[in-house]
């Protein structure tokens, strides 16, 4: 009997780098957290990411961007959540 893992069925919303186009952010498509999945991904088309869909594993499995460890101080986009509060 082959039995099928969850990750191998469950899907996930991802969006990949603007530069490299590896993997940046990645939502798993649950009925629980259906209006927070919904908002996240509304937050990364209005900030200009393609949204995909894959399976669990498959973003597992990678590969995830780097960019901004290489690269933190050229100027690079901001990622998500990295933004700093001014605090005038």
């Amino acid at each position: 009997m082959n039995e099928v893992s969850d990750s191998e069925t469950t899907m996930a919303y991802v969006t990949r780098c603007k530069e490299c186009k590896k993997l940046v952010f990645a939502y798993v498509d649950r009925p629980e957290s259906q209006k927070d999945c919904a908002r996240a991904v509304a937050d990364c088309i209005k900030e200009g990411y393609i949204v995909e869909r894959m399976t669990v594993s498959e973003v597992r499995e990678g590969p995830w961007c780097d960019c901004k460890l290489k690269k933190k101080d050229d100027g690079q986009e901001e990622m998500f959540g990295d933004e700093e509060e001014s605090s005038e």
